[in-house]
């Protein structure tokens, strides 16, 4: 009796688990759809404008960018967070959005969302997990197959050679 009452709950967990990331129209009240242009007039983005007109991306990179991205496979899938205090956290995500509009990327390929913290409901988590915020995810032919920021920070903390935010997108779009 004890193994069916606790497998009865561990599948009620599950599918509370699931449906709570089932409706993709509907995001929580802690997830807002952006524009780049929104951004340093939304609460908590003071930050941002400045960051993003200070950041310098690699010209050769940026050209690569530009070179391998392709509007008919790829877009890319941009989750920010307000108030966020940490530097490095609020360079990422103005860095990401900044080397993005040098590679002349249009708008129309990327979306951003600001959320208020990783479990917010968003309408990509059926496909994406978010681990920290600021993310960023390359998507290819509707699929998710690079995240910037994680591998950016798995670089930062493992091995001992400076990559920036640009080799990382580059590294996606290869992919």
């Amino acid at each position: 009796m004890n193994k069916l009452y606790y497998l009865i709950i561990i599948l009620s967990l599950i599918i509370i688990y699931f449906n709570s990331c089932s409706n993709n129209s509907a995001y929580s009240e802690n997830t807002l759809r952006v524009s780049l242009a929104d951004i340093p007039s939304l609460g908590g983005y003071s930050w941002f404008a400045a960051r993003y007109q200070d950041y310098q991306p690699k010209s050769d990179v940026i050209t690569a960018i530009s070179q391998t991205f392709d509007r008919t496979h790829h877009k890319f899938y941009v989750f920010g967070k307000p108030a966020c205090s940490c530097e490095p956290s609020q360079s990422r995500f103005p860095y990401c959005l900044k080397v993005l509009t040098e590679a002349g990327i249009d708008t129309s390929y990327i979306e951003i969302y600001s959320m208020l913290r990783t479990s917010s409901i968003h309408p990509y988590c059926s496909i994406i997990i978010i681990r920290d915020l600021p993310s960023m995810f390359i998507i290819k032919d509707g699929v998710p197959v690079y995240s910037v920021i994680d591998s950016l920070l798995f670089y930062q903390r493992n091995i001992d050679t400076v990559l920036l935010v640009e080799d990382f997108i580059l590294r996606g779009l290869q992919k």
